[in-house]
């Protein structure tokens, strides 16, 4: 029975499970048709309609729903169904349908049903046999096919007339399916109509920062292109600025929110565009703190919106951001994040230690907004650099062992040591150099620059011939990092010629002054008759013309051009002197001569000539040409006397040359000569070690070779004969001893050495002689000077005969023409002393060099004399032998002084280190000389008062001035006596500070006052008044004496004793007083007053 019955339910199982796949294949067909013809009504509406936005989401979404509802209500209810889920169809109900297709069946299926109903509520046998009998007949029947699948073909119709249209329409016009499927599903994407054109936002994208503004660019392409676009944004329709043919745009001003706006042109809308605004994170400001490491002493710097910054390594950075909307702030380094903290609201900030250079970008961000004004910080790590240092030197202009230094020394923070190194050294030596010897350097510290400043005197290192002495300067830095770094200029050295070097290049120097000597000589014979053809040619010319002024002119400038050229020489004869002083030893006679040579070259720059260029100048401006005329006889006089003076010194030059090299030669000699008695003394000798002296004896023989060279360049030829004969000598005894060393004959051999060693000291004796500055020429000089001396004096008192004469000769007297023919040969005796004193000027340096311009004075007055004589002008001709015989007496003082050096310099040689008393027994007054010099004095004033009448009684009766002037000369002489005594008096009276001796010092004033009146014929009563006030001053200086040696109880002494306490002394300083007076006797009364001062020196000199 459970079987049948189970089979039966299994049976109408099957149907409904069938009848549910008949549900599902009919709500198929239905869905499809339904769907289909919705979604073509919907693209047809759409194309046609052209819906906006929200017509179109309408019908999207209806064809949504409406498609849903269908599908499932025919598909997805009677799937589920299908599966038995849900509420689905019983047995019961079943059974009905079945009923319905099988009618003899019907109520039997359903009686069947209830009694299995029944059946399960009780247990009745008959009930169960009924319910099988049942089922039984119902077996044969399959329920399954009361459902035929075949019936749903009926509603295919409704399927294939969407699917026609379909076709249709796609054949029609394809656009329409696309067109308005495209714009149904896209429904919140605005369509425009078809246009000729179209719109194109060139812009990437529709969003601009916050408050900013937004440049929205539009460009037009199509068949058609408008001319005028507008924006539509609500009710305002705005025209866009066009900007090419094609291209339109438009500037939305400081944009908040959304902005929505659509383009039209010529009927045509755009889409509708939305214009978004985004908040923007901003970076208000940030600080960089810098910490530099402590030994930089540099202080921490805060800084504001700093992106680049150099550092010192180790420099500890700290950023402080402020910062607004903004959410992440971030720095990225070699793709490294890093996320800054967030200390305050809105405060970010990050610190780092910098070991090297970096970079760091900075990111700033929020919600809406991205990598958004990224800053980007270039930190530069800088190591400590090295120190530089930069020096500049030069040599002293005046000393060449003083080398200055300034140097310049520079570091980023600091130094901490400067130093000058050095080393003396040989130059040809092979051994190892010494260390260098450091010394501190001052300098300003606390800078990263400063100046310093170096004196290096290579005197104090005692620098030889052939050494040297190399140097450099040292800086450290401060560097407490890394350790203190140094840096150093390259090493310079300052070396010394060697002994050869040096010799040849005082020789070149030597040469090289001789040579621009004789050039300028020249130069100044060819300005003189430059001088002469331009006088001449002005003789012929009643006025200038432009060719004789730049003839003049030209004459000016080769003057100056002369005159700056000798000033070269000078500065180089001092350079080549010092150098040579420095490494060869000058005896102080030499030393001497050059000073004096060096005078000399100093006198060749006339400040007269300069003052002659000035006036020169002045006369052709003014056209003045009797002026003129002078000034250029003047001028050639002065070009005269410097081409005299040039010759004087290129002689002189010449001889110091030449004694020079004589002086090398005999410590050459006396050298050589030491070496060869030490070698004779050896009782074992090697023929090497007389070689050797026989080759330094060739070098002797060079010397005196180039000796010999010289010596033909002078005009005064030294004799040099013994000389050569000595060296021959010389030569063959040391040839003897090398030849008896071969042969081994040792005595011979020292009799050869000793032989040849005393002549060599013979050879420097008789070198020594031929030296100007010898004893032996030293006495010639004086000899030639005193002759030469005599004969001034001789021509003054000739020249003051005539003077005297001419004087009282009437002019048509015959012996004024007697006189004139006497003038003329006193000319003659002039033109022979100026022939002399140049030529003994060239070979006594001692003569000053102005005895030529004296000369000229002389030459210059006897001429004018002799044409005033010639023209009967007597008061001219005797004023010119009045100024004549002034130029002769200044002769004769200026040669006598050079007597005197000429005397010293013999008895220096005499005496070496010994002095000379030119005032015995007057050179250590006592106070008891007062009342001798008082009594002096008033016979003083009694030869005055004298001298006054004779005066006075000689203008009278015509005599002039000159006729005392023997009385004149000697009263003057004994003035100065009486004054020195004064002085020196006063000298020891004030020496114990009482102050005695002060009034004695008002009284020299008024002594020289009378001197100056005696000398100048002027004793008058004004003299006898002074006289007698010295008298006064005296009695009261003796007086204060007195007591001062009453309290002292000292006993006086009258000058008379202490006058004789020395008699012999006295007597011979007697003997020069009166030589002096003698020449004073030529002195004239009409003296000028520089050279009455000149006399009154003269005479005061200690003698």
């Amino acid at each position: 029975m459970n079987e049948n019955k189970a089979i039966l339910l299994q049976k109408l199982d099957e149907f409904v499970r069938k009848f549910y796949k008949n549900q599902l294949i009919k709500g198929a067909i239905y869905s499809f048709a339904i769907v289909c013809m919705f979604f073509l009504s919907l693209v047809l509406l759409e194309y046609f309609g052209n819906f906006n936005v929200l017509l179109r989401k309408v019908l999207f979404f209806s064809f949504i729903l409406i498609s849903a509802v269908t599908i499932i209500k025919f598909i997805v209810i009677p799937l589920f169904k299908l599966n038995k889920l849900g509420k689905f169809i019983d047995h019961n109900t079943a059974a009905t349908l079945i009923g319905t297709h099988f009618g003899e069946v019907k109520d039997k299926l359903i009686n069947t049903l209830q009694l299995i109903k029944e059946g399960e509520n009780s247990q009745n046998e008959l009930i169960e046999q009924s319910i099988n009998q049942k089922i039984e007949g119902l077996k044969p029947v399959r329920f399954s096919n009361a459902i035929d699948f075949s019936g749903n073909k009926k509603y295919l119709k409704f399927a294939i007339a969407p699917v026609l249209v379909f076709l249709f329409i796609l054949f029609v016009n394809a656009r329409i399916l696309k067109e308005g499927t495209t714009r149904i599903v896209n429904y919140n994407q605005e369509f425009i109509p078809d246009a000729p054109f179209q719109f194109n936002v060139l812009n990437e994208d529709l969003e601009v920062i916050e408050n900013e503004d937004f440049d929205l660019q539009i460009e037009v392409t199509g068949n058609e292109i408008p001319n005028e676009v507008f924006l539509q944004m609500g009710e305002n329709s705005i025209k866009l600025r066009k900007t090419s043919k094609t291209q339109f745009e438009y500037t939305f001003k400081n944009v908040q929110g959304k902005k929505q706006f659509l383009l039209s042109a010529a009927g045509f809308n755009s889409k509708t565009y939305v214009l978004s605004s985004v908040i923007k994170p901003i970076v208000m400001g940030y600080e960089v703190s810098l910490d530099f490491p402590s030994y930089t002493n540099l202080p921490d710097i805060v800084y504001d919106n700093l992106n680049e910054v150099s550092v010192p390594e180790g420099t500890q950075i700290k950023w402080s951001f402020k910062t607004k909307n903004t959410t992440v702030i971030s720095f990225t380094e070699q793709g490294e994040k890093i996320s800054l903290e967030e200390t305050y609201k809105g405060i970010y900030q990050a610190s780092k230690s910098i070991k090297k250079s970096s970079k760091f970008s900075l990111t700033v961000e929020n919600n809406y907004m991205t990598n958004l004004d990224s800053l980007v910080f270039n930190i530069q790590s800088n190591k400590d650099e090295y120190p530089k240092i930069t020096t500049d030197q030069k040599q002293d202009s005046l000393s060449s062992e003083l080398t200055y230094f300034k140097g310049n020394i520079s570091d980023d923070y600091g130094f901490s040591k400067l130093t000058f190194n050095y080393r003396k050294y040989e130059k040809d030596s092979e051994t190892e150099r010494s260390k260098f010897t450091s010394v501190l350097v001052d300098f300003s510290s606390g800078y990263s620059q400063s100046s310093f400043y170096h004196i290096l005197n290579t005197e104090e290192l005692n620098l030889n011939l052939g050494e040297g002495v190399e140097y450099y300067f040292e800086v450290w830095d401060n560097d407490a990092i890394n350790g203190s770094k140094s840096a150093r200029t390259g090493i310079q050295k300052i070396e010394t010629p060697s002994a050869e070097e040096f010799e040849k290049n005082q020789e070149n120097r030597n040469e090289e002054i001789k040579n621009n000597l004789e050039k300028n000589i020249e130069k100044s014979q060819d300005i003189q008759q430059k001088i002469k053809q331009l006088t001449e040619s002005l003789l012929n010319k009643k006025n200038m013309d432009w060719q004789d002024k730049k003839r003049i002119q030209e004459l000016i400038q080769e003057n100056k051009k002369l005159n700056s050229q000798n000033k070269n020489l000078l500065n180089e004869n001092k350079a080549k002197n010092e150098e040579k002083n420095k490494f060869d030893k000058a005896s102080e006679r030499s030393q001497e001569k050059q000073k004096k040579l060096e005078k000399l070259m100093e006198e060749l720059d006339s400040e007269e000539m300069e003052k002659l260029y000035e006036k020169l100048e002045e006369m052709m401006e003014k056209l003045d040409k009797k002026q003129l005329q002078k000034s250029l006889e003047k001028m050639d006089l002065e070009t005269m006397n410097l081409q005299k003076e040039m010759e004087r010194t290129l002689e002189i030059f010449k001889q110091m040359e030449m004694d020079d090299k004589l002086e090398k030669f005999a410590d050459k000699m006396e050298e050589l000569a030491e070496k060869q008695e030490e070698l004779s003394k050896k009782e074992e000798k090697t023929n090497e070690e007389q070689e050797e002296l026989n080759e330094e004896f060739e070098k002797a023989e060079e010397q005196l070779k180039e000796i010999k060279e010289k010596n033909n360049d002078l005009e005064n030829k030294k004799e040099l004969d013994e000389l050569e004969q000595e060296k021959e000598e010389i030569k063959e005894e040391m040839t003897e001893s090398s030849e008896s060393i071969e042969k081994n004959k040792q005595e011979k051999a020292n009799d050869s050495q000793k032989g040849a060693a005393e002549k060599m000291k013979t050879a420097a004796v008789k070198a020594k002689e031929q030296m100007s500055s010898s004893s032996s020429s030293s006495e010639e000089n004086m000899e030639d000077l005193r002759a030469l001396l005599e004969n001034l004096l001789t021509l003054s008192f000739d020249q003051e005969s005539v003077l005297s004469e001419i004087k009282q000769t009437n002019i048509n007297d015959p012996k004024y023409v007697l006189l004139g023919q006497e003038q003329v040969k006193l000319k003659s005796d002039a033109k022979m002393i100026e022939d002399s004193l140049f030529a003994l000027s060239k070979r006594i340096e001692q003569i000053q060099p102005v005895v030529n311009k004296e000369m000229n004075q002389i030459n210059d007055g006897i001429d004018n004399a002799l044409s005033y004589i010639g023209e009967r002008k007597t008061r001219n001709a005797a004023q010119q032998q009045q100024f004549a015989m002034t130029a002769l007496n200044n002769l004769a003082l200026l040669l006598d002084e050079a007597m005197k050096e000429l005397q010293k310099q013999a008895a220096a040689d005499k005496k070496p280190g010994g002095g000379t008393c030119n005032n015995p027994g007057g050179s250590n007054p006592k106070p008891g000389l007062l009342p001798g010099l008082k009594e002096a004095q008033g016979k003083a004033g009694e030869a005055l008062k004298k001298l006054k009448k004779q005066g006075e009684k000689g203008k009278s009766e015509g005599e002039g001035e000159n006729g005392n002037s023997k009385e004149l000369a000697k009263m003057a002489a004994e003035q100065a006596m009486l004054r020195k005594a004064i002085q020196e008096l006063s000298q020891e009276l004030n020496g114990d500070g009482t102050g005695l001796g002060n009034e004695l010092k008002k009284i020299d004033k008024e002594l020289e006052q009378i001197e100056e009146d005696i000398v100048n014929n002027r004793v008058n009563q004004e003299t006898i008044n002074r006289q007698k006030d010295i008298l006064t001053r005296l009695l009261k200086s003796e007086k204060a004496l007195m007591e001062r040696e009453l309290d002292e109880k000292r006993e006086s002494q009258n000058v008379k004793e202490l006058l004789i306490s020395n008699p012999p002394d006295y007597l011979e300083y007697k003997k020069k007083k009166e030589r002096e007076l003698e020449l004073l006797k030529t002195v004239p009364g009409t003296l000028l007053p520089y050279y009455k001062n000149r006399v009154n020196d003269y005479f005061n000199e200690e003698r």
